[in-house]
């Protein structure tokens, strides 16, 4: 049996008020997002970001997308025991747990964008996230060269 303070910690846990009645939503919140180009004429390119999902239940990124890109996928970066390595597609998502924050970042899982087709002088780009429960979220990423 749930006694009356073990509910009011379960339903608050899930966001919902029992005073008004309201749900609120527990979003998922980007940070430090950044499309990284070897140089400027480069046709893919790596992106980069944090994800903090701070709600109580999984969340799954399950596709990356932009306008100016022929193909998008998320990759994990894997070296094998004679050192080589290679990007490898991840076709399932990338899990983030309740109450955690995942990076996209060099050297690990990031997203890819192939075929690009960059304006001359863009110094952003509109990157669209699709997530499993949250559904697609759309941010403006800097661009940034390695090489000039």
């Amino acid at each position: 049996m749930i006694t009356a303070a073990r509910q009011t910690s379960l339903v608050t846990c899930l966001g919902i008020s029992i005073i008004t009645g309201s749900a609120t939503a527990c979003e998922i919140v980007l940070t430090e997002p950044v499309l990284q180009l070897a140089y400027p004429a480069a046709k893919s390119a790596a992106f980069y970001l944090q994800i903090d999902n701070p709600c109580p239940g999984e969340e799954r990124l399950i596709a990356i997308d932009s306008t100016l890109a022929m193909m998008s996928e998320l990759h994990e970066t894997r070296e094998n025991d004679q050192g080589v390595v290679s990007m490898i597609p991840i076709k399932s998502g990338l899990e983030i747990p309740p109450e955690s924050t995942m990076r996209l970042e060099p050297g690990g899982r990031h997203g890819m964008l192939m075929g690009l087709n960059l304006p001359a002088g863009t110094d952003t780009i509109d990157i669209e996230l699709t997530f499993e429960t949250s559904g697609p979220m759309t941010l403006n990423a800097p661009i940034r060269f390695l090489r000039k």
